[in-house]
């Protein structure tokens, strides 16, 4: 009996739904854009996860320097953020970009990771190589993946600026 029941329920079900056509249906929901956001993790002298937003933009130089393009992730979290720039302003494309250390007005990109807040940091390490894969770029979102290694101070011994520290992770960036 149980069996009958369900199974002439199944029926029923069934040709309820068949029995709109494509006119009465609702149109599907259109998904929602994903927000900017970037995941990473933080290995070293500290082991840290960390989530948040992701922005890119072009920082306008008033001293007639040179403007500076900026991928930051998540400069306003409370558990670390990770900062791109680019000293030639030139947007990022999809490709490969070699992170560098040498900060020689070179056209490198340059990474700085911070763990903590920017308020109240717990390290802060310059990227010494490493990479930054673009894997799409349009005018307002720029997504990819990263690899960083590095060298730093934490905040507990600041003297020493030599502790190592390796970040990876992934971004979806907006334009500020």
């Amino acid at each position: 009996m149980k069996t009958t029941t369900a199974l002439g329920l199944s029926c029923s079900i069934i040709l309820t739904l068949a029995a709109f056509t494509a006119k009465e249906r609702p149109a599907p929901l259109r998904p929602l854009a994903e927000p900017s956001s970037y995941l990473a993790e933080i290995h070293g002298d500290l082991h840290v996860s960390t989530r948040g937003e992701a922005r890119f933009g072009l920082v306008e130089a008033v001293d007639g320097t040179p403007a500076v393009f900026t991928l930051s992730l998540g400069a306003n979290g409370s558990d670390g953020s990770v900062l791109f720039t680019r000293a030639n302003g030139i947007r990022f494309v999809p490709g490969t970009y070699s992170i560098g250390g040498r900060d020689n007005g070179a056209d490198e990109i340059l990474a700085l990771i911070m763990t903590g807040s920017a308020t109240r940091p717990t390290g802060v390490f310059r990227g010494k190589s490493g990479y930054l894969i673009v894997t799409s770029a349009t005018d307002n979102v720029i997504s990819g993946r990263f690899q960083i290694e590095g060298t730093g101070f934490l905040a507990s011994n600041p003297d020493d600026e030599s502790r190592p520290i390796n970040a990876t992770g992934m971004f979806r960036a907006t334009r500020e």
